[in-house]
């Protein structure tokens, strides 16, 4: 529980791997907020009141990659970016992707 909705940045953090990223309540009909790029996401529901900055949490355990033309259409969840780093890890591929307005890779 913690580890999906911790309480602060610090607890992100400290539970593991986590790109954090400022972005701005925009519903709660369904949960969304948004990048400072414009780009809107599916959030967790919370108490934070529409209009609000927020810090949203992406684990990359959840994250996947697909090709541009898969993504056109789709519902809020999927960011744009370009691959800039892959790292093959023995278990698997760290990939960093760099996201408009958005000043780490992800």
């Amino acid at each position: 529980e913690l580890y999906q909705n911790p309480r602060n940045r610090f607890v992100a953090e400290f539970l593991g791997g986590a790109n954090l990223l400022d972005a701005q309540v925009v519903s709660h009909q369904p949960p969304q907020a948004r990048l400072p790029s414009g780009q809107v996401l599916s959030v967790a529901d919370n108490a934070v009141p529409t209009g609000s900055g927020c810090t949203v949490v992406l684990r990359p355990e959840v994250l996947g990659l697909r090709p541009d033309q898969d993504v056109e259409g789709e519902a809020a969840g999927s960011l744009a970016g370009t691959v800039a780093l892959r790292a093959f890890e023995g278990h698997g591929v760290l990939h960093e992707v760099e996201v408009p307005g958005v000043a780490a890779p992800v």
